[in-house]
């Protein structure tokens, strides 16, 4: 697949590329470091370890691709919370995978965060409510029909965690923290100083998923 430009109101120039990890047989290991083929080896089930190598090596492929750069040769260097980066990169990128499905968002400057989920994934919305949302947002969430609870807790879940992958926090925030408030189509999030000035939009991420993508506000 190529790559869409977004351009989100209020928000950065976001290059987003999608990835079926199940199309084009078995990833070629050559592209892949020996950590990332030493630690497809710790999953339990092979369709896991080897979606996991076909979505290093696309996102090594894709960013090379943007680069200029040999997909090997790329250096991935972890943040303090585990946001992954590019050595010597002018830019900023993060990935997310669910199930078969992935997501890569690259901007050219500041900060990114995306988060893909399956449509199905929160069964249990409303006992996760308390733990993963603020408190206001679990009693909209309680207030809602049955039949809505879990596509509205997927879209705030995925809203905040693109935001907090953004930060570079990760979970070692505590998402229910995390207020987030309605600013047009995207979210903003207040709570942590970490997540001031980011905005959060949903993606669309096909039948079967919710997605949602996260950069710093535009300088206007």
């Amino acid at each position: 697949m190529s790559w869409t430009v977004l351009a989100p109101p209020g928000g950065r120039r976001v290059l987003i590329r999608w990835f079926d990890l199940d199309f084009g047989g078995d990833p070629p290991r050559k592209v892949l470091s020996a950590e990332e083929i030493a630690r497809a080896r710790r999953f339990h089930r092979e369709a896991d370890a080897r979606r996991y190598l076909a979505g290093r090596a696309a996102m090594r492929r894709a960013l090379g691709e943007l680069l200029g750069s040999e997909p090997a040769r790329l250096v991935f260097e972890t943040g303090p919370h585990g946001k992954p980066g590019l050595a010597g990169a002018p830019c900023s990128f993060n990935f997310s995978r669910s199930g078969a499905r992935a997501v890569l968002a690259v901007v050219e400057e500041g900060r990114v965060g995306v988060d893909l989920e399956a449509a199905d994934a929160a069964p249990d919305s409303e006992d996760l409510a308390p733990l993963a949302l603020a408190p206001a947002e679990a009693r909209t969430l309680r207030s809602l029909p049955a039949g809505e609870r879990q596509a509205d807790f997927l879209r705030r879940w995925t809203a905040r965690e693109a935001l907090l992958k953004a930060a570079g926090t990760g979970l070692c925030c505590d998402p229910s923290s995390i207020g987030l408030l309605p600013e047009g189509a995207a979210f903003s999030a207040g709570g942590d100083p970490r997540v001031e000035g980011l905005l959060a939009w949903p993606l669309d991420a096909g039948a079967g998923f919710v997605a949602a993508l996260a950069t710093d506000r535009r300088a206007f």
